[in-house]
């Protein structure tokens, strides 16, 4: 008898476990960011805020063009950092590393600037991107409990996102990059969300295990402006 409820308990744990499917967990998702309409809505947009890294605050601008460009500026020292991608094609300059002239992005390069012509977030555009998405378990972060979900994109691209179980916004992802040759874990960290335009948006951003680790600061976010697509030639 004992042994029957120890089976029957072990069937009842694991349904629980399972209980949320992967549909039900990206719905809340979607529907908690402002739902599919209102990020449809939005076409363009104008980031500006303020990137620290390595104890400096530097002046951030990022133009979006909704699923073909993004375009960011980051002014260091009187230089200026220039990270440009728009359909397929990408460039930048940075003299800090190795690029004081506008250089061709590589594959690796491409990939993540692709991801950030999303304007809510790349999960907000996984499904509509035909990324394969599976629930992956639930995990304990140090601000509760997280939704963990494995999105594979259609070039095989694996990122796993991170999204509180009780408020339902996206808070970490955890994806692989290639920095100078060597393949490395880069953790994002999202928070301070606040409503603009209809849309739950990050006003708090950190990455981590790269070469080095940044945080942005967000002051505004500027929906629907006009983005000319000359910001974005090569020079």
């Amino acid at each position: 008898m004992k042994k029957s409820l120890l089976v029957l308990s072990a069937c009842l744990l694991g349904f629980s476990a399972f209980s949320q499917t992967i549909d039900e967990v990206y719905t809340k998702y979607i529907t908690t960011a402002g739902g599919a309409a209102n990020g449809d809505k939005i076409k363009t947009m104008k980031i500006t805020g303020t990137l620290t890294v390595q104890g400096m605050d530097l002046p951030l601008i990022q133009h979006i063009i909704s699923g073909r460009g993004v375009k960011t500026d980051v002014e260091v020292m009187g230089s200026s950092v220039q990270f440009s991608y728009l359909d397929g094609a990408g460039w930048k300059i940075n003299p800090y590393g190795g690029a004081p002239e506008a250089t061709a992005m590589d594959e690796s390069e491409l990939a993540d600037f692709r991801d950030q012509t999303a304007p809510v977030s790349p999960l907000f555009d996984s499904k509509k991107n035909g990324d394969k998405l599976e629930l992956a378990g639930e995990e304990t972060l140090p601000d509760g409990k997280a939704w963990k979900i494995k999105a594979t994109s259609k070039d095989g691209r694996v990122t796993e996102y991170f999204v509180n179980s009780t408020s339902f916004d996206l808070v970490k992802s955890v994806s692989k990059r290639t920095v100078n040759g060597a393949e490395m874990n880069v953790e994002a960290g999202y928070g301070d969300y606040k409503l603009v335009e209809g849309v739950r948006l990050p006003f708090s951003l950190s990455t981590s295990g790269g070469p080095v680790n940044q945080a942005i600061t967000i002051e505004k976010y500027e929906i629907n402006v006009p983005v000319d697509e000359k910001i974005f030639a090569k020079p």
